[in-house]
């Protein structure tokens, strides 16, 4: 889509600029579509090798982990270690955990600059080379929650807001890209809240380019063009008639998305994956029953997840998996935690690659435990 290209433009060629910006904050309110795109711009920069890294906060998430910022810095540093072409940079994060297996407990920006910028430093004699990834995305920064330090009952400190996590969060990020051996884009997505707008606006105006998801950027017109890609890539695939899906079909779907791209994203994703009939699933999806998008935007949203998982081989199974993932927290066996995070770390890769270094089993431990940035 226009928007999804206006990111991507940005993060490869952003240099480009007149003045050049290091962070771009995408922000607009409830249902623009800003967690469904940053997740396609993410799925589109890992099948380019230009995704270095991400993290996708919820507050509805059933784990605490992406409810705070407690696993933020140590979830970038697990990725970058994943990636082949920072082979140099991964051995030193590496080092670093293996001689201070503690760093996961300090401040924010001190883990920053123990597993991220001082790793990069010390390549800095090695030029970034055009395969490195260009770019970190954070999403729903304005879901991340107050992460309390100490015991507010016990002495006389005040709670933590969740303003101020949020603003410690983006400190930390400013500090990063503000470091010249810091080679990514940062885009951080948000609602503009009030707090975060007044940072970006008298703190970080001169490093920040503002895209504001409104009228200018209609997600009507955003969605209709997905699709107009979509369904000619599965008409072919499928050897479809070239009149398929007809006009009516994209137009329902997009009245029934009600703003939220997510909705016709998914739709792509169920007829294009399922290993269906296309046109047989589409049917089902223009039919679901109690469907009123006019008295509630996201009963179709709702209805199309339960349909999807009802439609899936087994329901029992994958309502038990869904489960797991939401409830991992309560989990009392660590191993079983980290196995189920590590399902998640790659976006768009079926398989996790083994880590190259020749860690210790608790220097491994340590990294397997970091939680992942994007459950979508």
């Amino acid at each position: 889509t226009k928007l999804k290209w206006n990111y991507l433009s940005w993060i490869c060629h952003g240099d480009s600029d007149e003045v050049p910006k290091k962070i771009m904050w995408v922000t607009g309110p409830a249902g623009t579509g800003k967690t469904a795109i940053m997740g396609s711009v993410a799925d589109t920069c890992q099948g380019k090798g230009t995704l270095g890294a991400t993290f996708f906060f919820s507050s509805f998430s059933g784990s605490p982990d992406r409810r705070s910022k407690r696993c933020l810095v140590s979830t970038l540093a697990y990725q970058l270690v994943q990636q082949d072409a920072l082979g140099q940079v991964a051995e030193q994060i590496l080092s670093t955990v293996e001689r201070n297996p503690a760093v996961f407990e300090r401040k924010l920006e001190v883990q920053l600059d123990q597993l991220i910028l001082q790793p990069l430093r010390a390549c800095r004699n090695h030029a970034p080379l055009p395969e490195w990834p260009k770019v970190i995305l954070i999403d729903g920064l304005d879901e991340c929650e107050a992460d309390q330090y100490h015991d507010t009952a016990r002495t006389n400190a005040p709670p933590r807001s969740k303003e101020d996590d949020q603003i410690e969060i983006l400190t930390v990020l400013k500090k990063a890209a503000s470091d010249p051996d810091f080679p990514f884009r940062i885009v951080i997505a948000s609602r503009p809240e009030h707090a975060i707008k007044q940072f970006f606006t008298d703190i970080a105006d001169s490093m920040v380019r503002e895209l504001f998801l409104d009228e200018k950027y209609n997600p009507d017109a955003d969605m209709a063009l997905f699709l107009e890609s979509k369904f000619p890539n599965i008409r072919r695939q499928c050897h479809l008639p070239s009149s398929w899906p007809g006009g009516h079909a994209s137009r329902k779907l997009v009245d029934n998305a009600s703003g939220q791209f997510i909705y016709v994203a998914t739709v792509g994703r169920f007829i294009e994956g399922s290993g269906g009939d296309p046109d047989e699933l589409l049917k089902q999806v223009l039919q679901l029953a109690g469907v009123n998008a006019s008295t509630n935007p996201f009963a179709p949203l709702d209805a199309l997840y339960s349909h999807i998982l009802h439609s899936s081989p087994d329901p029992q199974l994958s309502t038990l998996w869904l489960n797991l993932i939401f409830r991992e927290q309560s989990f009392d066996d660590p191993t079983t935690v980290s196995r189920i995070r590590m399902t998640t770390v790659a976006p768009g890769s079926d398989k996790i690659r083994t880590l190259r270094h020749p860690a210790t089993a608790s220097t491994k431990s340590q990294l397997f435990g970091i939680h992942t940035l994007q459950e979508r």
